[in-house]
């Protein structure tokens, strides 16, 4: 199956510590678009179920159309129906392939707007965030906030034409990070040592005035298993 289409798109294919990294976007339709009713159709009816409960047309959207992106890559590079995909969930959110057994694939979602972005990796743990630039950010405050030390005084020096774009590098890579750990944004502001050693980041432009960090990490566990009632085909 060639998953590859106008709506699915292969960002890229990279590597970190020997890992093979794919990094796929979709474009989250509206809610009356027949793109979302398509996406809707290949939830399992738990995840329909759970969509119709976000109040708000925008999340929903966002929901459904990263569920799909995740069932579409998955069932592609397993080699299996959509119907024998299980996803789960940890206490923090962090989704994760339940079925079928096969612990060596990992993955993550993010979106923001109209664009969501997957990860997918074999033999590592993966995080990935994509930020969309507003000037209705409190730059400064999240800065001095959540940044180290020295990530803040590299910032706050940068010239006025850099500084929003570092902000954001800055921002996606930690966001990636807690995310490939799964411990959640609790942890953002924690320093993240061995860059390098034990985990690595790319960075990417997938859309005009977007940003998105992945972050690969070696030496974590598994996530844990959930039980079935809480997972979603």
């Amino acid at each position: 199956m060639n998953i590859t289409s106008r709506d699915t798109r292969l960002l890229g294919e990279y590597h970190a510590f020997g890992h093979p990294v794919e990094v796929w976007a979709a474009q989250v339709p509206l809610p009356h678009d027949t793109r979302f009713a398509a996406y809707e159709a290949e939830l399992h009816p738990e995840e329909r179920a759970r969509a119709a409960r976000i109040a708000t047309g925008t999340a929903r959207a966002q929901y459904v159309t990263g569920r799909a992106l995740a069932r579409r890559v998955l069932s592609h590079r397993l080699k299996v129906p959509m119907a024998g995909i299980l996803l789960g969930a940890t206490r923090t959110g962090r989704p994760f392939l339940a079925e079928p057994p096969c612990p060596g694939i990992d993955f993550n979602l993010s979106h923001s707007g109209r664009l969501t972005v997957l990860a997918v990796v074999r033999g590592a743990r993966v995080g990935i965030d994509v930020e969309q630039a507003s000037v209705e950010r409190d730059f400064a405050g999240v800065a001095a906030g959540f940044f180290s030390p020295a990530e803040y005084d590299r910032w706050s020096r940068a010239d006025a034409v850099d500084r929003t774009a570092l902000w954001y590098r800055i921002w996606t890579r930690r966001e990636a990070y807690v995310k490939a750990t799964g411990a959640g944004l609790r942890d953002i502001g924690h320093d993240h040592h061995g860059r390098g050693s034990t985990w690595a980041d790319i960075h990417l432009e997938p859309e005009p005035g977007h940003t998105c960090c992945v972050v690969v990490l070696l030496d974590r566990p598994c996530p844990p298993s959930t039980p079935p009632s809480t997972c979603a085909r």
